[in-house]
């Protein structure tokens, strides 16, 4: 009785490696666009909180060396690091009340276009509300929204408040 016992895989066996192997890498390929989309909320967040941190601070140090009636009328704001901004001398960043703002952030370097060209990093939408609670009280809203186009969602909310300590 001759048997010939050899070592390996059978066909199947193969096929079954290779269909398991090829769901576990569909569902880690899966993966992928879920955490570029959370990379991306991730930095729109981060911009729209230093823009907001900018802003708010701006507000603040004007609205200490403003008269307390003309803190609505009078808050201009210019961009932070204005060499970036679109345009920075005619750039401010105001009460806006219902409506909103566009500004645009740009970069220089090297995107195709050449060195020291600059290109568009992102842009940012801001409706920035001045409301007289009472007459010792200012809230002040900054809603941002990542992007200069797109959806409206979503809407980041910042909130301070100014006080009247003896102001005229």
């Amino acid at each position: 009785m001759n048997s010939h016992r050899t070592s390996g895989f059978t066909l199947v066996e193969i096929a079954l490696a290779l269909l398991v192997l090829s769901v576990g890498l569909l569902a880690l390929f899966g993966l992928f666009p879920t955490g570029m989309q959370m990379n991306k909320r991730a930095i729109d967040e981060t911009q729209a909180a230093l823009f907001a941190e900018e802003v708010l601070n701006g507000v603040r140090a004007q609205a200490a060396i403003q008269r307390w009636d003309r803190i609505r009328t009078a808050i201009q704001l210019p961009p932070p690091a204005p060499d970036v901004w679109y345009d920075p001398d005619s750039l401010r960043i105001e009460e806006t009340g219902d409506t909103w703002e566009t500004i645009r952030y740009f970069k220089y370097g090297t995107r195709g276009l050449g060195d020291g060209e600059r290109y568009l990093d992102y842009g940012i939408r801001y409706r920035l509300e001045i409301i007289d609670h009472s007459d010792r009280r200012k809230i002040v809203r900054l809603y941002v929204r990542p992007g200069e186009f797109g959806p409206d969602d979503p809407t980041y909310l910042f909130y301070t408040e100014l006080y009247n300590h003896g102001q005229q």
